[in-house]
């Protein structure tokens, strides 16, 4: 349990990332949305498998929108080789000017078993060196419908941009 939700958060973290990034222009634009946007923390996992994993994550949104995330879909890869995939089971809603609970659905399928649980050893390490990620999601804000697409960006870029790490205490 503890290695998949290492996983999970590390997927749920890119999906916000892309979010923040892909949703607006201009760099200063970007930089002041990814100041009001962000994840505080990681309240609860729960599920399993075969039913799909609920993610509940403390979001902090201070801005005027509220983005709606669907259609999401990722995959991870370790060491060069694929090792799961991870889709967004319904859509997520983000409220607006407020810091909420959120819960995330997700369906994860392992395709690598044993790299799997290479990666949840590092992951537990604190340590994303070798991790990369891709995703493809839709995120309807103000209106507009945008596809957002990631190709295998390196773990440790994608937290940089959220100014997040896996030391982040969980409250």
């Amino acid at each position: 349990m503890k290695h998949i939700s290492a996983i999970l958060r590390i997927a749920i973290i890119t999906l916000l990332i892309a979010l923040g990034t892909t949703s607006c222009n201009k760099q200063r634009v970007r930089e002041r949305v990814m100041n009001k946007v962000g994840i505080e923390a990681l309240e609860n996992i729960s599920g399993s498998m075969a039913e799909g994993w609920h993610i509940t994550l403390r979001i902090k949104n201070e801005t005027a929108y509220s983005p709606t995330i669907s259609n999401g879909l990722g995959d991870i890869f370790f060491e060069g080789s694929k090792v799961a995939t991870l889709r967004l089971m319904e859509p997520v809603r983000i409220p607006q000017r407020q810091t909420s609970s959120v819960v995330v659905p997700i369906a994860l399928s392992v395709s690598n078993p044993l790299k799997a649980i290479s990666l949840a050893m590092r992951l537990g390490q604190k340590n994303v060196r070798g991790i990369e990620i891709s995703l493809a999601a839709t995120i309807e804000l103000a209106g507009q419908k945008r596809n957002i697409v990631i190709e295998r960006m390196a773990a440790d870029a994608l937290l940089g941009k959220l100014g997040y790490s896996l030391e982040q205490k969980q409250q």
